[in-house]
């Protein structure tokens, strides 16, 4: 049990079936109990040991941090039992798993030796246990050992017993502890590892400069914190594409004389001398480096300059030399040689030169969208693509989820989630087009963490896409969009999700480490044309959008740059059962499958008035408008006030945004809205800055508090930029709003309202203005 030579490898295979035969089948009771070991402990997923036909009969299913046990009557109903957190199992150690059937409830236990009460439990209704034919396959990559099957339920600790003289590997396997076992004895009880017996093992680390894990964890003399009083973390993004950063080191028990140091390439970088906060800021600025190997090294001093702490060292790469051709600075925003570029883009396709010379957007996207197939894409069409945008001096994101190397359903779908993404397909676009002037950011896929386990991506594998990345392009970042609406919701699957592709909380799926899955993530939250949906569990509103957009901030310690997408049009044919007309209020044969009353068929045009009754979904909606100018103008800036550094307009995959009656999706008045956003970032507005330098700047030392006088919410952000305060504030709710604002340093005594032509004056400190319903206004405000 537990040995490599003796277990069954399933590797790259299936799992372990059970076949059919007359012993196996007609039972009223079942006790199945095995040993596992998963190959990659956050990835796998799958069947260990199934017993199945045209249905399934019953199985044991793992997956990263979850166990289900199926048991299916012979009506063919089937009752799961399911823990999706359990405790300790998310690794690639050796575990057991005991499903226990009495006929009448389900029981799962993992590792029962260690936990005797079982992790899932269901009751069962039926007569017996199906027997099928014709096995259905569902993969399990790892090994399986000892496979027990009983026609009844057994006690618990007969499930224990081993055979004499087995052997069973240890949990600890680090350090001096590294291949040790256990032996089964003669009264066939496994009697424990002892640990002890082992040379220089030592339960807890005193020997501290002897060069040997001496406790087993992995962690080897004065980096263990048995060895080092103060405990000493970083939390910090990938340096391979970033132009500066801030490293935020957690330092936790120094004392009030102990110094602080950071080394950046053997340079000492920064020292503090005493009072050492919980958490030091240190702002590092790579604009100076050269291709190739560096390293951060930081730790902890006493007076006497004896180290005190465990070091924290992060090594990487890179192929470039000073900065890279789109890099990311201290305040996480993107710059374009250096150039401060907040990135505009949509699905426009062929129409996007003209998004461009109508100051629509200012980044390409994707792909254009000449071939029916996602596959059908190579990096010479890409390459063309790319290019393509350079008649307007356009960088480009991509090549998204039109690429040869998309991963593949089990149903043989295309996967747009990226889940089996072909790597080696991906290190060739990298290879062909990473020094091509018109790439901004690579990505890989939509959604990833969406689609359930069976489709979604897990953060590992993500993870590999920026890795790879990062090994042979350090001048371009990784983008991935992630969904969006589960970071609103507070149900444990929800949080647990969002946590899993997160700095702060998903290291359990990279080995412990804390790690971005990507260097810029994007989000996705429509809170106009989606606040009638129910399905999400949640209100589709403007503040359980900003919930949202601070939740992915946060769990990401706010370590990178975060990109919207936004709607500008009616945007429900995502939704719909029957298939949306398309451009131009025309129904085309095979594309519109209206059959509502009075709604278009093939050929005819569709009135505007009928394009709900085309729209229909499951549960049916009634849909919402497209969404109003100012109501769009809300969403934008409310987005940028909690801290999103670029837009995707989403235009419902039409190039134009002009499908339904005379006006299409959207009204044209809201091109005029998003090319006037589009100004006031990156031009400015009667002889103002552009706001793209105070929005990617720096926050400000000045403290403003906001107090709505009439109790709704106005939500604000403060910047500064060239020796003047910038405060951006919006209303989330559809009242109007009353506000007074509060300096806790002097400024100048006259606020410009940005855009608007307006003054206001301050007194005493303060000054008040009002807000309509979803109404924004961004101040400006000289220092003094």
């Amino acid at each position: 049990m537990g040995q490599y030579g003796l277990a069954i490898n399933v590797t790259g295979a299936v799992y372990t079936r059970i076949l059919n035969n007359p012993i196996l089948e007609n039972w009223n009771q079942l006790t199945l109990s095995f040993w596992a070991k998963k190959n990659n402990g956050t990835g796998t997923n799958g069947f260990p040991a199934r017993k199945s036909g045209t249905g399934e009969d019953y199985s044991i299913r793992v997956g990263p941090t979850y166990v289900q046990g199926w048991v299916y009557n012979q009506s063919g109903v089937g009752f799961q039992a399911t823990n999706w957190n359990v405790p300790n199992m998310n690794d690639s150690l050796w575990h057991q798993y005991v499903l226990i059937f009495d006929g009448t409830t389900i029981k799962v236990y993992v590792d029962p030796e260690q936990r005797l009460t079982p992790v899932a439990t269901i009751n069962f209704v039926g007569n017996g246990i199906r027997t099928s034919t014709n096995p259905i396959n569902i993969d399990f990559d790892g090994y399986v050992d000892d496979l027990i099957i009983y026609n009844r339920s057994v006690d618990l600790e007969q499930v224990f017993r081993c055979t004499f003289g087995s052997t069973k590997i240890c949990d600890k396997q680090f350090g001096v502890c590294e291949s040790s076992s256990q032996i089964c004895g003669s009264n066939e009880i496994w009697p424990g590892c002892d640990y002890t017996s082992i040379p220089n093992y030592q339960l807890i680390e005193q020997s501290c400069d002897d060069g040997l894990d001496n406790d087993c964890d992995g962690i080897t003399d004065r980096n263990d914190f048995d060895c080092s009083p103060v405990l000493l973390d970083v939390y910090m993004a990938d340096p391979e594409v970033r132009i500066a950063q801030k490293l935020y080191y957690q330092i936790n028990n120094s004392a009030s004389n102990n110094k602080f140091r950071v080394y950046y390439d053997n340079n000492l970088y920064y020292e503090k001398n005493g009072n050492l906060n919980s958490e030091e800021i240190v702002l590092i600025n790579y604009t100076t480096q050269i291709a190739g190997k560096h390293s951060i090294v930081a730790y902890v001093v006493d007076q006497n300059n004896i180290q005190v702490s465990n070091s924290i060292t992060k090594n990487w790469t890179t192929l470039h030399n000073g900065i890279p051709a789109v890099g990311i600075d201290e305040n996480n925003a993107l710059r374009i040689n250096g150039e401060l570029h907040f990135p505009i883009f949509a699905q426009t396709g062929s129409r996007t030169v003209n998004w461009i010379l109508s100051n629509l957007s200012n980044t390409g996207f994707g792909h254009d969208y000449r071939y029916p197939s996602f596959w059908d894409y190579t990096e010479l069409d890409y390459e063309n693509w790319v290019n393509s945008l350079s008649v307007v001096n356009t960088l480009t994101i991509g090549p998204a989820v039109r690429w040869k190397g998309l991963g593949v359903r089990p149903d043989g779908l295309v996967n747009t989630h990226g889940r089996g993404n072909n790597l080696t397909a991906m290190l060739e676009y990298i290879l062909y087009l990473r020094n091509n002037p018109g790439i901004l950011m690579w990505t890989w896929a939509d959604e990833p963490d969406l689609g359930g386990t069976s489709y979604q991506a897990f953060p590992n594998e993500v993870r590999n896409w920026t890795e790879l990345n990062h090994q042979y392009d350090t001048n371009h970042p990784h983008y991935e969009n992630l969904g969006a609406y589960q970071y609103a919701r507070d149900d444990s699957y929800s949080v647990t999700l969002c946590r899993d592709y997160s700095y702060l909380y998903g290291s359990s799926w990279h080995n412990g480490q804390k790690k971005l899955v990507a260097d810029v993530i994007g989000f996705d939250f429509y809170p106009v044309e989606y606040r009638t949906i129910t399905e999400y569990g949640v209100s589709i509103d403007f503040e359980s959008m900003s919930k949202a957009l601070d939740r992915i901030k946060n769990y990401n310690y706010d370590l990178l740059p975060i990109i919207s997408w936004n709607e500008n049009c009616d945007l429900h044919m995502e939704y719909t059962n029957t298939v949306s007309c398309e451009s131009n209020g025309t129904c085309f044969p095979g594309v519109c499958s209206c059959t509502a009353p009075n709604c278009c068929t093939s050929g005819l045009n569709c009135p505007a008035s009928t394009r709900g009754a085309c729209r229909t979904s499951n549960p049916v909606y009634l849909w919402t408008a497209p969404p109003e100018s100012y109501e769009m103008w809300a969403e934008y800036w409310i987005k940028v006030i909690h801290g999103v550094k670029g837009f995707n307009i989403h235009n419902a995959f039409s190039a134009d945004c002009t499908g339904f009656g005379s006006e299409g999706y959207d009204y044209p008045r809201n091109y005029e809205t998003m090319q006037n956003f589009s100004n006031w970032i990156n031009n400015g507005v009667s002889g103002l800055p552009a706001l793209k330098y105070a929005i990617l700047g720096q926050d400000s030392t000045i403290n403003v508090l906001d107090q709505e006088l009439g109790g709704g919410r106005i939500d604000i952000m403060v910047k500064e930029y060239n020796n003047y305060i910038y405060i951006f504030a919006g209303n989330l709710r559809k009242e109007s709003q009353s506000v007074r604002f509060t300096f806790d340093s002097s400024t100048s005594s006259t606020v410009q309202v940005y855009g608007e032509g307006r003054t206001l004056t301050i007194s005493g400190g303060q000054f008040t203005d009002n807000f309509n319903s979803l109404g924004v206004h961004i101040y400006r405000i000289a220092k003094t």
